[in-house]
């Protein structure tokens, strides 16, 4: 039996990718101006970041608090899939923030959340470099 490597069939070919389903919409994530933000907590784990919406862009998405760990970037998958559902939903952006805070998690039953959305105080940043700043440190 030979131990030396054997090549790769068809290594040299593109590869060619074949939509299977619909495409999954998800919100913009890039806002200009204001954004309006909830704070996202895990009893066992301390803050794991900012859920934001804003209403002129029809924009959202989830900020992790960098101090957050590896509970904050799985938390930040597990909004990925809930926020493609809600948009799914028709649920508009500057409807979210309020759609969330009464809404039992998950909305995606793939969605694994490790927080739970506080639903006050609403906070607004000036922009979402500034949310992102804030959750930077």
């Amino acid at each position: 039996m030979s131990t030396e490597p054997q090549p790769a069939a068809r290594a040299n070919e593109d590869v060619h990718f074949r939509l299977a389903g619909p495409a999954i919409e998800s919100y913009p994530s890039d806002a200009e101006g204001p954004v309006d933000y909830l704070e996202v907590v895990s009893d066992r784990h301390g803050p794991l970041g900012y859920l934001w919406a804003s209403s002129t862009r029809d924009a959202a998405g989830f900020v992790r608090r960098a101090d957050g760990g590896d509970h904050a970037a799985n938390e930040s998958v597990a909004w990925v899939r809930d926020l493609r559902a809600a948009r799914a939903r028709g649920v508009p952006a500057g409807e979210l923030l309020d759609f969330f805070a009464r809404t039992p998690l998950p909305l995606d039953p793939d969605a694994s959340h490790y927080g739970r959305v506080v639903p006050n105080p609403r906070s607004t940043a000036s922009t979402l470099s500034v949310l992102r700043s804030i959750a930077a440190s």
